[in-house]
């Protein structure tokens, strides 16, 4: 349940259905993967509606983590079918993000060999 797409939770007879359930039961695998529960896991423990919580799109993410991982994990999770992006346009970004990793990785190697040249 705490993976399931909204759009699983009232299906219409003249639904869509397309792979990006699928991209977002990723962005929930993702969450997962980064914090150690699916961002709908507290809701499901609580014995709360899991679907009115998928449904209102309402997501913590904890503080004092990358950004650009969070961003990117915040726009699989979007609610509206019609405009959560499809797996090839994840991958593109997945690139952007990993670029900004190596830059980051890179700056702060850089960083720590300057201060230990001091």
């Amino acid at each position: 349940m705490t993976y399931r797409a909204p759009e699983l939770f009232n299906i219409d007879i003249n639904s869509v259905i397309d792979e990006r359930i699928d991209v977002w039961s990723l962005g929930c695998l993702l969450y997962a993967m980064l914090y150690k529960k699916s961002p709908f896991d507290l809701v499901y423990e609580r014995g709360d509606s899991v679907a009115l919580a998928v449904i209102s799109g309402k997501i913590y993410f904890p503080p004092n983590f990358n950004e650009s991982v969070n961003s990117l994990v915040k726009v699989i999770l979007t609610v509206d079918h019609s405009k959560r992006p499809f797996i090839d346009d994840i991958l593109e970004s997945v690139k952007v993000v990993d670029e900004l990793f190596d830059q980051d990785f890179n700056e702060h190697t850089i960083l720590k060999s300057n201060i230990c040249n001091v």
